[in-house]
C-alpha cells in the first residue's frame, strides 16, 4: 500500500511535527507500506537523504498561505495514486489537504491533531463542519486534543519516543556543558521549545529571575528559537540576567543538551501532549509544568503541576525547595514508567502500522 504523509508545517529536524512523524517513520515496520512525505519547505539534507535511504520520496510543495499553488502541487502529488494521506497539523484547516485528497479518490484521508487549541478560531468555525464530513480517521497526540477538534470518535498515538535514546548520561551532561562554558557545579533550568506565543518563555524568565534570588550559581538554557527571540533576549536583560540565560537557537536533536539541565520548567500556556515533557522525563529530570499541559504528559512522580496565574516567586521557591535528588535512579524508573503509559516509540508504531492496513479492509 502507498501512504502519504502530510506535515503542515515546515519539515526540519527541529520541529514539533516533524519529529513525531520522523520518530514514528524510524520505528515503523514498512514492510508491504511504501511511504512518502510532503511538507511546505524544501526538505534539509540530512532528512532528504534520511527518506532518500529508505526509499521515500519527499514533495516540496511551497506556502500553505498560496492556496492556488499549494493546492495544485497537491494535485499533481494525489496523481501517484495514493491509497492513504495522513494529514498532521493543529487544526480544522487539515481541510486545505483534505479537499484535493479526496478530488483526487485517496481511499482513507486520515487526519492527525497536535495541539488544543488555535490561533484562528475565527477561520477554524467556518470551516469546521466541511472539515468534518472530509476525513475518514481522526487521530490525535491526546485526549484533550481529540476532544476539542473532533468531539468523538477519535484514537489516540502517543508522541512516543526512544526511551533509550534519552536516558540520563553523564558523559553528554558534561560535554555539553563545556561546549556551553557552564561548570559542572552551576544549576541549570532548561527549557526545549520553540519561541512563540504557546511556550510562554517570558513566564519562564521571570521564574528564573526570581529563582536566582536565591540561588546565584545558576542558568536558563532555553534549546529553541521563533519569532520571539529578540524580544526574550530583551526581557533576560531588563531583568538583570541576561548573561545567565542561553537561548541556543533551534537544534537538530535536543537528546544531549537535556542531560545538561538539573530542572525541567515548562510554563506552556497551551499543549497538544508536550514531548519534551516526555523526553525531560526519560532523563531523570525533576519537571515543573503548567496545568495547561494535558496530563497525559505526566508518567512519572517527578512533575508537579502549578498554575501561571501563580505568582512567579511560587514556581522559583518550589525549584529551590526540590533542587537535590537522585537523577541516576529517576532515569532507570522512569524508563519503566514511561513504556507503561504507551509513550515507548517501539509499541506505539505497531499500532500506526495496523491503523494503515486496515484501511485496506
Amino acid at each position: 500500500m502507498k501512504v502519504l504523509i502530510i506535515i503542515t508545517t515546515e519539515f526540519v529536524p527541529y520541529g514539533g511535527l516533524t519529529t513525531v512523524v520522523m520518530n514514528y517513520y524510524r520505528a515503523l515496520d514498512k514492510t508491504g507500506i511504501a511511504i512518502d512525505i510532503a511538507s511546505t519547505n524544501k526538505a534539509p539534507e540530512v532528512l532528504s537523504k534520511e527518506l532518500q535511504n529508505n526509499e521515500s520520496k519527499y514533495y516540496s510543495l511551497g506556502r500553505r498561505s498560496d492556496i492556488l499553488s499549494y493546492t495544485r502541487k497537491l494535485n499533481e502529488v494525489f496523481k501517484n495514486h495514493y491509497d492513504v494521506v495522513h494529514v498532521h497539523g493543529n487544526s480544522a484547516t487539515m481541510l486545505l489537504e483534505l479537499l484535493p485528497a479526496r478530488i483526487n479518490c485517496v481511499r482513507t484521508r486520515i487526519v492527525h491533531v497536535h495541539t488544543t487549541k488555535t490561533q484562528h478560531p475565527v477561520l477554524q468555525k467556518i470551516i469546521y463542519p466541511f472539515f468534518r464530513k472530509f476525513y475518514d480517521k481522526a487521530v490525535a497526540v491526546s485526549e484533550d486534543a481529540g476532544e476539542w477538534l473532533y468531539g468523538d470518535d477519535y484514537i489516540v498515538l502517543n508522541n512516543a519516543i526512544n526511551v533509550k535514546k534519552y536516558a540520563f548520561s553523564l558523559q553528554n551532561r558534561e560535554k555539553i556543558r563545556n561546549s556551553l562554558g557552564i561548570s559542572s557545579q552551576t544549576f541549570v533550568i532548561g527549557n526545549i521549545g520553540k519561541l512563540n506565543f504557546p511556550k510562554n518563555h517570558q513566564y519562564l524568565l521571570e521564574v528564573f529571575f526570581r529563582f536566582k534570588r536565591s540561588i546565584d550559581d545558576c542558568k536558563l538554557i532555553v534549546v529553541g528559537g521563533g519569532e520571539l527571540e529578540d524580544e526574550l533576549k530583551k526581557k533576560a536583560v531588563e531583568l538583570g540576567s541576561g548573561k545567565d540565560v542561553i537561548i541556543t537557537g533551534m537544534i537538530d536533536d535536543a537528546s544531549e543538551h537535556i542531560q545538561a539541565f538539573d530542572f525541567f520548567v515548562f510554563p506552556s500556556r497551551f499543549e497538544g501532549l508536550g514531548l519534551a515533557l516526555i523526553e525531560a522525563q526519560a532523563s531523570g529530570l525533576k519537571c515543573l509544568i503548567s496545568d495547561r499541559v494535558p496530563k497525559e504528559a505526566v508518567v512519572t512522580n517527578q512533575v508537579k503541576v502549578m498554575s501561571i496565574d501563580d505568582n512567579a516567586d511560587e514556581w522559583a521557591d518550589y525549584i529551590v525547595q526540590n533542587m537535590y535528588y537522585d537523577r541516576i535512579k529517576n532515569s532507570k524508573s522512569a524508563a519503566e514508567s514511561i513504556k507503561s503509559h504507551g509513550f515507548d516509540i517501539s509499541i506505539e508504531a505497531e499500532k500506526l502500522r495496523d491503523l494503515y492496513l486496515n484501511c485496506l479492509e
